[in-house]
């Protein structure tokens, strides 16, 4: 019996694609930075697309453009190109990859002890034809992809044919907090999709240090010259200036000469994030409604739990 191999060009496709992604954790103005970078010439914002298989395009959720992703002219395209030449199933069996390799709970998928299972080159080749759909249906030159997840960050930092550049996004660990422990109702109109929020301080504090230190490895793998650590409240001070050096490491300074100042964005087609990508234009602006509203017990809670990484950040 003869044994063939697949190549990598085979597998993967041929051609680098571009992906800037957004990670960190939760609350963290992660929709905010996609639609700004998406402001930019040459850039498109997919909102937090490892989602898609998830649940965006199984319950059919709303696109940032208004529309259902079924109806949405972009995405509906960019999926019936993608799975063209796919079996039944396909988006369904991409599910489950992508649950079982971006598992964060999962510390093989961190260490990439998968990265040689033909499961993982399932996944990357769907992965990395999803991205090439999006790059030549757009006709843009960079991806952002602001999933957050550090583990998809590690994963796609693995996939051939992935140029990958991370952003390490954090905010305040009390903000976070604070919107955490806010609570919204369901309305998908309106980008809420199931219901959110109310999780108590110290879950948070908890989450938000494992999070960025997950984030913190992830950026170890990718490299120096390749990711960058942004904190959110200097993105809101000026967010042209904020994002200059993201720009740079992409190969997309030249757009930071653009003469837009971002003093209103505007969302494009994000499939999923932040509710705020439903609501028309934005003005970008520092939330401060933690340091006013916050229970002072509640934020001393995340101060004990969490305050070396608040100095670490530059927070305290």
């Amino acid at each position: 019996m003869i044994e063939t191999r697949t190549s990598s060009a085979e597998l993967y496709g041929t051609g680098n694609v571009p992906v800037l992604y957004v990670g960190g954790y939760g609350r963290s103005g992660s929709t905010v930075v996609d639609i700004a970078l998406a402001q930019f010439p040459g850039i498109f914002g997919t909102g937090e697309i490892g989602n898609l298989p998830r649940h965006v395009w199984l319950n059919d959720e709303y696109c940032a453009c208004g529309d259902r992703v079924h109806a949405c002219p972009l995405w509906s395209l960019i999926v019936a190109r993608w799975l063209e030449r796919e079996p039944p199933g396909t988006m369904e069996h991409y599910r489950r990859l992508c649950e079982s390799f971006e598992a964060i709970r999962n510390p093989r998928q961190m260490l990439g002890a998968m990265f040689w299972t033909s499961g993982f080159q399932n996944y990357a080749r769907l992965t990395k034809s999803l991205f090439t759909v999006i790059l030549q249906t757009t006709g843009c030159r960079v991806i952002v992809d602001s999933s957050k997840s550090p583990i998809r960050a590690l994963q796609l930092s693995r996939i051939p044919g992935i140029d990958l550049s991370l952003i390490h996004l954090m905010r305040d660990g009390r903000g976070v907090a604070w919107s955490m422990m806010k609570t919204h109702e369901v309305n998908p109109s309106i980008g809420v999709q199931r219901p959110v929020g109310g999780a108590p301080a110290i879950r948070t504090a908890h989450r938000w240090m494992a999070f960025n230190l997950l984030t913190e490895f992830a950026a170890s793998q990718v490299g120096a010259q390749r990711s960058i650590r942004l904190r959110y409240e200097d993105f809101t001070v000026d967010p042209v200036a904020a994002l200059h050096p993201v720009l740079a490491m992409v190969g997309a300074a030249q757009a930071a000469s653009d003469p837009t100042n971002l003093a209103e964005i505007v969302p494009g087609h994000q499939v999923a994030g932040s509710r705020i990508r439903m609501g028309g234009p934005l003005h970008i602006s520092r939330d401060t409604s933690w340091e006013i509203n916050m229970p002072e017990e509640d934020r001393r809670k995340v101060q004990r739990r969490a305050g070396w990484m608040l100095r670490r950040y530059g927070y305290l």
